[in-house]
């Protein structure tokens, strides 16, 4: 529920308000006003604004102080159950940090929805009610915030809403305020600025943990078990070291031993001559070319036709149009293929199929998601120029969405989840069951390993 209050009356209470801010609207005022009445527009539960404006200044470097201020008695409260908890809380200095890294524009960006995500969590049920067109026009007035601070404490009834209590009693019943989901998205504001862009964020997150809570764990016992690809396969999908033996050595493993060496292990005496040379470091070993050894890596090309259909557990029927819970797959694949396969150095390259607007806008959600494999190098994330066709990347590549004869497939329809690979096909039920039994046959198949 809003109070509404008339014209002179909310005029006297935003410029009363201001003043018993603990900082100055001098420098900011233009952005201050941008995302207040940006807040408004939406619809947001926004304190008045000296509240939003101290919000700001426990953010905001070197904002400088409201010098005087008009201080009321709800002081000490306000300092004691809101203004200390939440600056000395873990939540509070994560968010300052991350602040930090915005300058400019992208600061007050990063402002506006850390403001809209801490006020609707703490939100009383009354609040003043401000129109955004008297805002608009308000902040374009010269203020008196010194005479406004003398007037209202004539006014018994508009002195009482610059209580902060009601927000005070919010802030105590909700903290923590911000969940790890919120920190994510708030890293995320330079790339990610509408709200059905960050909900599809979200949704892709949710799919990632969804798979990580039923499937990693199982993963991690499995993987040292699943047979690896045979030499020649994993030559042509660029897995397996070509030559780069530079030299004889005394120091390797039995892979890399020299053959006559095991002869040592065949001769029948007392003495166990191939455990003494080993002992004393004497065996010989072919040496690797370090060079090469640096350069050994698996290069994955993930194509993503498009499909209508997305599958999805939360759905009642299993499926969604939108392609979110998909990209949360792709990034589990993408950031648990290199953990749990350490020994090769994965570069992978994500094609999207994009024949709208609307699906170019899925694209950036995809970028933002694997923003921090990108920054490393490791993933690279474009639109598909062109239908694939069978080429010199054909070995190295996996269709996702559509079956493709002859290639490794990941695809689906209204009733199953299919792999496909040159040699075989696996059919899995739609369900909880062939849902994380066909992400872990991708898994394999990015990996390298035998499905």
């Amino acid at each position: 529920m809003a109070k509404v209050l008339s014209s002179d009356d909310a005029k006297l209470v935003l410029s009363a308000s201001l003043a018993r801010s603990y900082f100055s609207l001098d420098t900011v005022r233009e952005d201050f006003f941008e995302v207040y009445l940006h807040l408004l527009y939406k619809g947001v539960a926004v304190p008045l604004p000296g509240t939003l404006l101290d919000f700001l200044g426990w953010l905001y470097p070197d904002l400088p102080a409201n010098f005087p201020r008009a201080s009321i008695e709800s002081d000490l409260q306000y300092q004691d159950r809101l203004v200390g908890p939440l600056l000395h809380s873990m939540e509070f200095r994560e968010i300052r940090e991350l602040g930090a890294t915005f300058h400019g524009s992208s600061f007050f960006s990063f402002f506006s929805r850390c403001a809209e995500l801490f006020f609707e969590r703490i939100a009383p049920e009354q609040i003043v009610d401000i129109p955004p067109g008297f805002l608009k026009e308000f902040s374009k007035e010269t203020l008196d915030l010194e005479l406004s601070a003398q007037k209202i404490q004539e006014r018994k009834d508009l002195f009482e809403l610059l209580n902060p209590e009601p927000w005070i009693c919010g802030y105590q019943q909700a903290r923590p305020v911000f969940s790890e989901e919120d920190f994510r998205e708030l890293r995320m504001v330079r790339k990610i600025g509408s709200d059905s862009l960050r909900e599809g964020l979200r949704k892709s997150w949710k799919s990632r943990s969804w798979l990580e809570s039923r499937l990693l764990s199982k993963l991690k016992k499995e993987v040292r078990e699943m047979p690896s690809l045979g030499v020649e396969d994993a030559e042509l999908a660029g897995s397996y070291p070509m030559g780069g033996v530079c030299g004889i050595g005394t120091r390797g493993d039995l892979s890399t031993i020299l053959p006559s060496e095991l002869f040592y292990s065949t001769i029948t005496d007392p003495v166990d001559l191939f455990q003494v040379k080993y002992l004393e470091n004497d065996l010989l070993y072919y040496e690797r070319d370090e060079q090469q050894k640096d350069e050994f890596e698996r290069r994955i090309i993930l194509v993503l036709l498009r499909n209508d259909l997305y599958p999805d557990p939360e759905s009642v029927d299993g499926f969604s149009i939108h392609p979110f819970f998909l990209f949360g797959i792709l990034s589990f694949w993408i950031s648990h293929v290199p953990a749990l396969l350490p020994s090769l150095h994965f570069i992978i390259e994500v094609r999207i199929e994009i024949s709208s607007r609307r699906e170019k806008e899925f694209l950036q959600v995809l970028k933002a998601l694997l923003e921090a494999s990108q920054s490393m190098g490791r993933v690279n994330v474009n639109e598909l120029s062109q239908d694939p066709k069978p080429g010199k990347d054909f070995h190295n590549r996996i269709i996702i969405g559509q079956d493709r004869e002859g290639e490794s497939c990941l695809h689906w329809n209204r009733t199953h989840l299919r792999v496909s690979t040159r040699e075989s096909q696996v059919e899995l039920e739609l369900g909880e069951i062939g849902l994380t039994n066909w992400v872990k046959q991708g898994f394999c198949l990015i990996g390298g390993k035998r499905i």
